[in-house]
Protein backbone atom coordinates (compact mmCIF):
# COMPACT_ATOMS: atom_id res chain seq x y z
CA UNK A 1 0.00 0.00 0.00
CA UNK A 2 3.16 2.59 0.86
CA UNK A 3 3.88 2.14 -2.60
CA UNK A 4 0.68 2.97 -4.36
CA UNK A 5 0.54 5.62 -1.76
CA UNK A 6 4.31 7.19 -3.03
CA UNK A 7 3.11 6.57 -6.31
CA UNK A 8 -0.27 8.90 -6.03
CA UNK A 9 2.05 11.27 -4.11
CA UNK A 10 5.10 11.49 -7.56
CA UNK A 11 2.13 11.65 -9.80
CA UNK A 12 0.03 14.95 -7.75
CA UNK A 13 3.89 16.58 -7.40
CA UNK A 14 4.42 15.84 -11.25
CA UNK A 15 1.09 17.45 -12.54
CA UNK A 16 1.32 20.55 -9.97
CA UNK A 17 4.83 21.00 -11.34
CA UNK A 18 3.55 21.41 -14.69
CA UNK A 19 1.15 23.79 -13.57
CA UNK A 20 3.30 25.75 -10.91
CA UNK A 21 5.73 26.39 -14.27
CA UNK A 22 2.60 27.35 -16.50
CA UNK A 23 0.88 29.72 -14.13
CA UNK A 24 2.92 30.40 -11.20
CA UNK A 25 2.14 30.07 -7.49
CA UNK A 26 -0.55 32.59 -7.50
CA UNK A 27 -2.35 31.25 -10.75
CA UNK A 28 -2.87 27.98 -9.91
CA UNK A 29 -5.42 26.17 -8.31
CA UNK A 30 -5.38 22.80 -6.29
CA UNK A 31 -8.62 21.86 -8.75
CA UNK A 32 -6.79 21.80 -11.91
CA UNK A 33 -3.95 19.75 -10.49
CA UNK A 34 -6.92 16.84 -9.14
CA UNK A 35 -8.44 17.25 -12.54
CA UNK A 36 -4.93 16.82 -13.95
CA UNK A 37 -3.44 13.93 -11.93
CA UNK A 38 -7.24 12.09 -12.02
CA UNK A 39 -7.62 12.56 -8.30
CA UNK A 40 -9.89 14.25 -6.16
CA UNK A 41 -9.12 17.65 -4.10
CA UNK A 42 -9.66 15.88 -1.48
CA UNK A 43 -6.92 13.03 -1.79
CA UNK A 44 -4.58 16.14 -2.34
CA UNK A 45 -5.39 17.09 0.68
CA UNK A 46 -4.35 14.09 2.42
CA UNK A 47 -1.05 14.29 1.32
CA UNK A 48 -0.51 18.32 1.43
CA UNK A 49 -2.20 20.40 3.46
CA UNK A 50 -2.66 23.27 1.30
CA UNK A 51 -1.40 25.05 -1.95
CA UNK A 52 1.89 26.62 0.17
CA UNK A 53 2.73 22.98 1.26
CA UNK A 54 2.32 21.67 -2.31
CA UNK A 55 4.40 24.42 -3.34
CA UNK A 56 7.40 23.47 -0.62
CA UNK A 57 7.18 19.83 -1.67
CA UNK A 58 8.03 20.93 -5.46
CA UNK A 59 10.54 23.50 -5.01
CA UNK A 60 11.74 21.96 -1.67
CA UNK A 61 15.30 20.46 -2.80
CA UNK A 62 16.26 23.32 -5.19
CA UNK A 63 15.26 25.38 -2.24
CA UNK A 64 17.59 23.67 0.13
CA UNK A 65 20.78 23.33 -2.42
CA UNK A 66 20.96 26.86 -3.49
CA UNK A 67 20.25 27.90 0.07
CA UNK A 68 23.29 25.67 1.06
CA UNK A 69 25.21 27.21 -1.95
CA UNK A 70 24.34 30.98 -0.60
CA UNK A 71 25.13 29.87 3.08
CA UNK A 72 28.88 28.74 1.94
CA UNK A 73 29.17 31.87 -0.14
CA UNK A 74 28.16 33.88 2.43
CA UNK A 75 30.43 32.68 5.54
CA UNK A 76 33.91 34.30 5.21
CA UNK A 77 37.00 32.86 6.52
CA UNK A 78 39.13 35.89 7.42
CA UNK A 79 42.54 33.58 7.27
CA UNK A 80 41.55 32.30 3.81
CA UNK A 81 40.34 35.37 0.77
CA UNK A 82 39.28 33.41 -2.29
CA UNK A 83 39.92 35.69 -5.16
CA UNK A 84 36.20 37.02 -6.18
CA UNK A 85 36.46 35.56 -9.56
CA UNK A 86 37.07 31.72 -8.03
CA UNK A 87 33.70 32.42 -5.58
CA UNK A 88 31.85 33.30 -8.94
CA UNK A 89 32.39 30.27 -10.41
CA UNK A 90 31.90 28.21 -7.25
CA UNK A 91 28.47 29.91 -6.70
CA UNK A 92 28.08 29.43 -10.96
CA UNK A 93 29.10 25.73 -10.87
CA UNK A 94 26.82 25.16 -7.87
CA UNK A 95 23.68 26.63 -9.87
CA UNK A 96 24.88 24.95 -12.55
CA UNK A 97 24.50 21.12 -10.69
CA UNK A 98 21.24 22.50 -9.50
CA UNK A 99 19.56 23.41 -12.86
CA UNK A 100 21.13 20.02 -14.54
CA UNK A 101 19.34 17.94 -11.82
CA UNK A 102 16.04 20.34 -11.15
CA UNK A 103 15.82 22.85 -13.93
CA UNK A 104 12.34 23.21 -13.93
CA UNK A 105 11.86 23.49 -10.17
CA UNK A 106 14.63 25.74 -10.36
CA UNK A 107 13.02 28.15 -12.57
CA UNK A 108 9.63 27.63 -10.67
CA UNK A 109 11.51 28.95 -7.47
CA UNK A 110 12.84 31.81 -9.29
CA UNK A 111 10.25 33.10 -11.72
CA UNK A 112 7.27 31.60 -10.62
CA UNK A 113 7.19 32.18 -6.88
CA UNK A 114 4.59 35.35 -6.80
CA UNK A 115 2.61 35.02 -3.55
CA UNK A 116 4.65 32.47 -2.15
CA UNK A 117 6.80 32.91 1.31
CA UNK A 118 9.88 32.30 -1.78
CA UNK A 119 8.48 35.06 -3.76
CA UNK A 120 11.86 37.04 -2.04
CA UNK A 121 14.21 34.46 -3.24
CA UNK A 122 15.74 36.05 -6.10
CA UNK A 123 16.52 39.12 -3.98
CA UNK A 124 18.19 37.14 -1.03
CA UNK A 125 20.52 35.80 -3.67
CA UNK A 126 21.69 39.01 -5.40
CA UNK A 127 21.91 40.27 -2.01
CA UNK A 128 24.50 37.64 -0.08
CA UNK A 129 26.52 37.99 -3.28
CA UNK A 130 26.73 41.78 -3.16
CA UNK A 131 27.46 41.02 0.54
CA UNK A 132 30.21 38.79 -0.33
CA UNK A 133 31.68 41.04 -3.23
CA UNK A 134 31.80 44.12 -1.04
CA UNK A 135 34.13 41.62 1.41
CA UNK A 136 36.46 41.00 -1.36
CA UNK A 137 36.46 44.47 -3.13
CA UNK A 138 36.59 48.07 -2.12
CA UNK A 139 34.26 50.58 -3.36
CA UNK A 140 35.19 52.98 -1.52
CA UNK A 141 34.49 55.82 -4.08
CA UNK A 142 31.00 54.78 -4.10
CA UNK A 143 30.07 55.11 -0.24
CA UNK A 144 26.23 54.69 -1.16
CA UNK A 145 27.46 51.27 -2.68
CA UNK A 146 25.30 51.11 -6.04
CA UNK A 147 27.69 49.52 -7.55
CA UNK A 148 28.49 46.80 -5.74
CA UNK A 149 24.92 45.71 -6.03
CA UNK A 150 24.74 46.72 -10.02
CA UNK A 151 27.61 43.71 -10.62
CA UNK A 152 25.79 41.21 -8.30
CA UNK A 153 22.51 41.84 -9.72
CA UNK A 154 23.91 41.83 -13.68
CA UNK A 155 26.10 38.47 -12.72
CA UNK A 156 22.97 36.75 -10.79
CA UNK A 157 20.60 37.89 -13.51
CA UNK A 158 22.78 36.67 -16.28
CA UNK A 159 22.93 33.56 -14.67
CA UNK A 160 19.75 32.96 -14.72
CA UNK A 161 19.25 34.55 -18.53
CA UNK A 162 21.94 31.97 -19.70
CA UNK A 163 20.48 28.87 -18.03
CA UNK A 164 17.31 29.52 -19.75
CA UNK A 165 18.30 30.38 -23.01
CA UNK A 166 20.60 27.42 -23.27
CA UNK A 167 19.61 23.57 -22.66
CA UNK A 168 22.83 22.58 -23.65
CA UNK A 169 24.61 22.88 -20.51
CA UNK A 170 28.45 22.88 -22.23
CA UNK A 171 27.27 25.86 -23.96
CA UNK A 172 25.97 27.48 -21.22
CA UNK A 173 28.90 26.88 -18.93
CA UNK A 174 31.25 28.25 -21.36
CA UNK A 175 28.81 31.62 -21.00
CA UNK A 176 29.19 32.11 -17.59
CA UNK A 177 33.26 31.58 -17.66
CA UNK A 178 33.05 34.25 -19.94
CA UNK A 179 30.91 36.69 -17.42
CA UNK A 180 32.46 35.39 -14.42
CA UNK A 181 35.71 36.82 -16.70
CA UNK A 182 33.60 39.99 -17.20
CA UNK A 183 32.28 40.94 -14.10
CA UNK A 184 35.53 39.82 -12.14
CA UNK A 185 38.60 39.80 -13.61
CA UNK A 186 41.26 42.16 -11.97
CA UNK A 187 37.69 43.83 -10.98
CA UNK A 188 39.36 45.72 -8.45
CA UNK A 189 42.30 47.26 -10.55
CA UNK A 190 39.52 47.82 -13.39
CA UNK A 191 37.54 49.71 -10.60
CA UNK A 192 40.78 52.12 -9.75
CA UNK A 193 41.61 52.69 -12.88
CA UNK A 194 37.78 54.13 -13.37
CA UNK A 195 38.23 56.55 -10.26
Amino acid sequence: MQVKKNEIRALILSYALDEFEKNGFAGTQMRTIALQSQTSIGNIYRYFTNKDDLFDAVVQPVYIKISALIFDLYKNDPTSHAHISLVAHRVSQGIMEVYKKHGRELFVLIDKNKGSRYENFMKTVIKMVDERLKQEISFNDDPSQVLSFVISSGFVEGLFIVLRKYQDTAVAQKIIKQMILFYFDNIQERLELGA
